[in-house]
């Protein structure tokens, strides 16, 4: 019952009369063709001379098939969208105290329309481990570990930590081999209070204050140093440690440059 149904709505659904006898005809005959010269020996319909029984099957339900490359009949064209041009590239000013800000124009109207709530910004600094020397090595290691992790001039990790989330964005710090980057990303309401973290984590660290201000500071600072220095020492042991591939690359920075600038590990 089910099929004499099917049948009957796809008959109601397609041309009828000779013509769709004819296309469904021809339709058969060049599949059939297709399948014994491609396989003449794998199908046992083939062999009898008769299309396998699956495609007789969609034969009989669907009569013929309509190519994709057609046009529907009664149906529209559908019109190509038309994006607005918006402006690409970054703009660059200057702060008064020297700071250059460099501001993405994004031309996408989607990604406009999905990022006009959040923003991202981060703070570079023209630092790395090619500008250390024999006595400071090691330190942008340290500087990218204890960001975020240690208290500021103002404000100590605790609180510190418990402002940034009061946000509800994230930060982060990265550091290479030609510059350190403090990031962070939040919604746009909450972007000129997190940048002012971020800037004071990377400006104004406890560090700053060492050998100045007590002895309790100093020692605070030192426990803040041991603490950075034992992630350090792990991540070289189960991080580096493991990484082949990242020891191919600092092999090859090492050698090409011979332990000079961008050599330095």
């Amino acid at each position: 019952m089910l099929s004499f149904a099917s049948r009957g709505i796809a008959e109601a659904a397609w041309p009828s009369g000779r013509l769709r006898n004819s296309i469904a005809a021809s339709l058969r005959g060049a599949r059939f063709s297709t399948l014994k010269a491609t396989s003449p020996s794998s199908e046992s319909g083939a062999e009898s001379g008769r299309p396998p029984w699956v495609w007789r099957k969609l034969q009989g339900w669907f009569g013929f098939e309509v190519p994709l490359s057609s046009p529907l009949a009664g149906v529209p064209a559908p019109e190509a969208a038309t994006a607005t041009p918006r402006p690409s590239g970054c703009r660059v000013s200057f702060l008064d105290n020297g700071v250059r800000v460099v501001t993405p124009v994004n031309a996408s109207p989607k990604a406009h329309s999905a990022n006009d709530l959040v923003t991202s910004f981060g703070v570079y600094f023209n630092a790395g481990s090619r500008y250390e020397d024999l006595f400071t090595a090691g330190s942008t290691h340290a500087l990218e570990t204890l960001a975020f992790r240690s208290a500021t001039l103002e404000r100590s990790r605790f609180r510190l930590a418990q402002d940034i989330e009061r946000t509800g964005g994230s930060v982060g710090c990265a550091a290479a081999r030609e510059s350190i980057a403090f990031t962070g990303e939040c919604l746009r309401d909450a972007a000129p209070e997190l940048i002012n973290l971020v800037c004071e984590a990377a400006v104004r660290p406890q560090l700053m204050a060492y050998g100045e201000v007590s002895a309790a500071l100093d020692d605070g600072i030192r426990a803040e140093l041991q603490d950075a220095l034992k992630v350090i020492e792990y991540e070289q042991e189960h991080a580096m440690g493991k990484d082949t591939q990242l020891q191919l690359v600092e092999a090859l920075h090492a050698t090409a440059y011979q332990g000079n600038t961008l050599g330095k590990l």
